[in-house]
């Protein structure tokens, strides 16, 4: 092997075929993010948590962060550890796009007649958290905004911080994790492979497929208030004097249709489902970190896929 996949698994010992809960967390993010998420499903459910090639103990890839090999790595990784499925994937952010990139994986791997490791891997269920699809890069990354969110504490301003659920103990494990050079190092190339990885997962025309490419499964899309994380970054740039006028006008104005287009495009993930087995939820509480500030609302969705 080239590298190591730091994984931990949580939760009551697994009857032969229930379901393990997988969490994706999404670009540039450590699973330890997650820690009040997985706090509130372990005791009842199974939970496999790790960390992405380069964060935590993980070891960094040779292979470009593409959310191809991401999920390919994650393959292999399952196929050696022998976990077979089914699988529910919980998938945040970025996390929505490696969801189905490894469902297309596994539908190219029978086709292909594989046999091994990694053939019993099944998924049973899909939660979207907040999550990205190929259209989201009309909405972010916004790099021109960079000179009105420079120098703010981001956890501190987005309220984050202030409304976590993780305990001290987990936030500053969080904090210690994605302070080190080489999680720099990963979140950085992780970004350069955003739009990339997008793209390619365009080209699988998804949304098209006839059946639906989740057909028959449960799948639960939340969506959060990501606008919300916008708009307190931009009152409190603003505020100290941030940005130039013209770049203060242009976040402005993007700021009051971004909430409409994340909403059409997060619905968009229910076609996956198909006619039926979609469920939609929406929480006006949270910004996009809702797995660190309502967990509870993450784990409701989560329960019902998993039911």
């Amino acid at each position: 092997g080239t590298h190591y996949l730091h994984f931990t698994l949580s939760g009551p010992p697994r009857a032969p075929s229930q379901p393990l809960i997988i969490i994706l967390p999404g670009v540039t993010c450590s699973v330890t993010q997650w820690s009040a998420v997985v706090r509130l499903l372990s005791p009842h459910y199974p939970v496999l948590t790790y960390e992405r090639a380069g964060y935590g103990l993980s070891t960094p890839s040779p292979l470009l962060p593409t959310a191809e090999n991401i999920v390919l790595e994650l393959y292999t990784t399952l196929g050696i550890l022998e976990i077979e499925g089914p699988l529910v994937l919980v998938g945040h952010s970025f996390g929505g796009v490696l969801v189905r990139e490894f469902v297309h994986l596994l539908r190219e791997k029978r086709a292909a007649g594989e046999v091994g490791a990694g053939v019993g891997v099944e998924v049973a269920g899909v939660a979207f958290i907040d999550a990205n699809q190929e259209g989201n890069h009309v909405l972010w990354p916004n790099p021109a905004w960079a000179p009105i969110e420079q120098g703010l504490d981001f956890w501190e301003v987005t309220g984050v911080r202030a409304e976590t659920k993780l305990t001290d103990t987990e936030w500053e494990e969080m904090i210690s994790v994605t302070s080190t050079t080489q999680y720099a190092v990963t979140a950085q190339r992780e970004m350069e492979e955003y739009v990339p990885s997008m793209n390619v997962l365009g080209q699988k025309r998804q949304f098209e497929m006839q059946p639906a490419l989740l057909e028959g499964l449960p799948v639960g899309v939340l969506k959060a208030r990501t606008v919300r994380d916008h708009e307190r970054l931009y009152r409190e740039g603003v505020r100290r004097g941030n940005g130039s006028e013209m770049v203060r006008q242009a976040m402005s104005e993007k700021l009051g249709w971004y909430d409409e287009v994340d909403g059409r495009l997060q619905r968009e993930l229910l076609k996956l489902a198909g006619r039926e087995g979609g469920r939609w939820v929406e929480t006006a509480g949270s910004g996009h970190w809702v797995h660190m500030t309502e967990p509870e609302v993450v784990v409701e969705v989560v329960r019902w896929v998993v039911e």
